[in-house]
């Protein structure tokens, strides 16, 4: 494994970590980290798949909404010519085609299947889409939805509505702040003109947590 510095540019990182098939056509292995097999790469403070990182670094930027899915069904595979874009739909329809859906459990329903959906996988990539953009916030996003504001938060961190390939979660767990993180909530709350329930919502962590950190008795660095 090759050498690098934490402050060394992202490819250099993402390079340090990848194993190639002696095979021409064969798979690029990530070593790093990973979960659910999927490798896991870090770009300013945010986790992101090494095979998006891959197709991005290759290909060009990813379009809001589409997954990078795998012709060679292997996760930690970050080979270029093995990846393709698609829809959830199109992601799901291939897991199907390549037998990868569990069988040894009953069915779990999940996004438009659940019985208690009551969003579509085209209105959750158009959430994804604006409030990526910046056009609408997660409290606004929740009153055009007809949904609550906690719903859109797992929604736009990918906490709720994934498929095996989506992206990690931005924020994997309660509590799981960067001190980055902290300090922008700090920075947001001072200004007086959000609520603590919306910080929650949008960095998808309890309402008692940003309580305990705007009033410095959480991450007191």
């Amino acid at each position: 494994m090759l050498e690098y510095s934490k402050n060394d540019p992202p490819e250099v990182r993402f390079w340090a970590k990848v194993v190639k098939s002696s095979s021409p056509d064969g798979c690029w292995h990530w070593i790093g980290g990973k979960t659910g097999g999927y490798g896991i790469i870090t770009i300013q403070y945010k986790s992101i798949g090494a095979h998006r990182f891959s197709y991005e670094l290759h290909n060009g930027s990813i379009p809001n909404g589409l997954f990078v899915c795998h012709h060679c069904d292997t996760p930690s595979c970050v080979n270029p010519a093995h990846l393709f874009l698609g829809t959830p739909k199109d992601n799901m329809d291939d897991m199907v085609q390549k037998g990868r859906q569990r069988r040894t459990k009953p069915p779990v329903f999940s996004g438009e299947d659940h019985p208690c959906a009551t969003l579509t996988w085209e209105q959750v990539e158009k959430i994804r889409s604006l409030y990526a953009s910046g056009r609408n916030t997660i409290t606004e996003l929740a009153t055009i939805y007809g949904t609550r504001a906690s719903n859109i938060g797992m929604i736009v961190h990918w906490r709720s509505w994934r498929t095996p390939e989506s992206p990690p979660p931005e924020f994997p767990g309660k509590g799981h702040l960067t001190e980055e993180n902290v300090q922008e909530i700090r920075a947001e709350y001072r200004t007086g003109n959000i609520l603590q329930r919306e910080l929650a919502d949008r960095f998808g962590v309890s309402c008692p947590t940003i309580s305990m950190i705007v009033n410095h008795k959480r991450h007191s660095r």
